[in-house]
This record gives structure tokens, sequence and C-alpha cells, in this order.
């Protein structure tokens, strides 16, 4: 999941309640994950999840990260 959240007035601190979902996705497995987060010089967040593949990668012939009809 990906949230964007505000600051609390006159703090360095994030206000808990203010969370605001932008992007949830599914895992089918817990390994093959991805945690790269950052900013572009596009101005763009690039999020990673990775290909959401099991051991043995049990997800088509081709598996995930190389299907690109797999969201």
């Amino acid at each position: 999941m990906v949230a964007e959240y505000k600051m609390l007035p006159n703090s360095d601190k994030a206000d808990p309640n203010s969370e605001r979902i932008i992007l949830t996705q599914d895992k089918p497995d817990g390994n093959h994950n991805g945690s790269g987060i950052v900013f572009g010089a596009d101005g763009y967040l690039y999020v990673t999840f990775g290909d959401g593949g099991g051991q043995h990668d049990q997800h088509g012939t081709i598996g995930n990260g190389q299907d690109m009809n797999t969201g």
C-alpha cells in the first residue's frame, strides 16, 4: 500500500489520522518483494512491488514479472 499523510501543525511528525490511501496491490506470495520508493527527475513517484512470484515461480510459464497482463 502507498498512503499519503499530512504533517501535524508546527511539527515534523505526520498526523496518523490524515491517512489517504493512494494505491494498494495484492501480494500473491511471501517472496519476490520490491522495496524501492523514489521521486524521479520528472517529479513522479516510483514504487516497486516485486513480481509476487512464489518459490519455483508457480504463476504461469513465464512468471508475473515477465507477463504484461498481470497487475
